[in-house]
């Protein structure tokens, strides 16, 4: 496995995995508290690919996840609140990182963008915002978020696009009255996709557990259908 490394790229440190020259680009969004998630992923990719694949994985961070991976500000019945400074974070990516790859890894590379949970929400919606991103990975994303639906009926995915799509069995369990209904949004969005003739492939997934299962092991997943699809 070739090593990760870490770089500062407009005052931000993000992590860089590189298997050979060619392949795609992955950017992840990661918490504060996952400073392994990048190699315990790509150990499980490793497993899934031939030795000759090719690929790049940039993790970059964000300071308040509710705040900074939020689309648009939500205030839950338990008092969580989210911001809505997603729009930051697309800026930084679309004038730093994005550039970033471009200089360093060639200008034509294809870049795709992922991530779990409130992450995973917000890739979705930084996909439909742009047209930078070539796919899109949105696993256990936060779907369940206000006001998801009436946004995303009025989206067209970029032309030639990838989506994959993965949530846990159980995680429609939940006790909390905005997460019990993720599977039904999920649905929602796959037919949503479906109906779309910009999107080339789409996958959902259902893997078992709940929310906080395997995490690494399921961008792994994702890394996977978004390298090889």
């Amino acid at each position: 496995m070739n090593e990760i490394k870490e770089t500062v790229v407009n005052n931000r440190t993000v992590k860089v995995h590189q298997k050979g020259k060619g392949g795609s680009v992955i950017l992840w969004g990661v918490g504060d508290n996952e400073d392994e998630a990048l190699s315990k992923a790509v150990l499980h990719l490793e497993e899934m690919l031939k030795a000759d694949d090719e690929y790049i994985i940039i993790t970059y961070r964000v300071e308040n996840w509710f705040r900074d991976y939020s689309p648009w500000k939500m205030l839950t019945d338990a008092g969580e609140v989210f911001e809505g400074l997603g729009l930051n974070t697309l800026c930084y990516l679309k004038e730093s990182l994005v550039p970033f790859v471009k200089e360093n890894f060639g200008e034509n590379k294809d870049i795709y963008i992922a991530g779990y949970s409130l992450s995973g929400l917000f890739s979705l919606w930084a996909f439909y915002e742009t047209d930078i991103f070539k796919g899109v990975a949105c696993c256990s994303g936060s779907l369940w978020f206000e006001n998801w639906d009436n946004y995303a009926e009025c989206k067209k995915a970029p032309k030639e696009s990838k989506v994959y799509l993965s949530l846990g069995g159980k995680e429609a369990n939940s006790k909390n009255k905005y997460m019990a209904t993720i599977y039904e949004q999920y649905k929602k969005q796959e037919k949503r996709l479906k109906a779309d003739a910009n999107v080339k492939s789409l996958v959902f997934e259902m893997n078992s557990g709940g929310h906080f299962a395997n995490p690494e092991k399921r961008m792994a997943k994702a890394f996977y259908s978004l390298i090889k699809s």
